[in-house]
């Protein structure tokens, strides 16, 4: 009789020591899942016009369509001045204004859009107008 009460403490105790574990694991779980999204955020954009950002759903104040839904990780920061060191751009030719992420057509005038990098585009500006400027002063 004594061992029959002596296997069922046992086991009892066995049984909430496995439930209590199984909880931390379900609230390790719950906290893994609550920091994974904390670390991805959601932000709307338009599907025509990749520089339109919004927090909130809503639509596109240049083309009027739905912003859709795109997460983005948290950590991921760009560099001062919004863009990272080797990102290319696409820019219209005739308007250096219009810019965009993906290659494509310019909204003013149908342009294929060519790839630029803004930092090397930049620095190769003033090369040239260095030597622009040695050539007239050699003349």
């Amino acid at each position: 009789m004594k061992r029959v009460v002596l296997a069922v403490a046992v086991a009892a105790l066995l049984a909430a020591g496995l439930s209590q574990g199984g909880a931390a694991t379900g609230a390790s779980k719950a906290a893994k899942a609550k920091a994974s999204a904390a670390a991805t955020k959601t932000i709307y954009t338009c599907p025509m016009h990749p520089e339109v950002k919004s927090a909130k759903p809503g639509q596109c104040p240049k083309c009027g369509m739905n912003l859709v839904a795109k997460k983005v990780s948290a950590s991921a920061k760009p560099a001062p001045g919004g863009k990272t060191a080797s990102a290319v751009t696409y820019t219209c030719p005739m308007h250096p204004e219009v810019k965009s992420a993906k290659p494509g057509q310019c909204p003013k005038c149908g342009m294929n859009l060519v790839k630029s990098k803004a930092a090397a585009s930049s620095t190769s500006k003033a090369k040239s107008g260095t030597k622009a400027a040695a050539k007239k002063k050699g003349a």
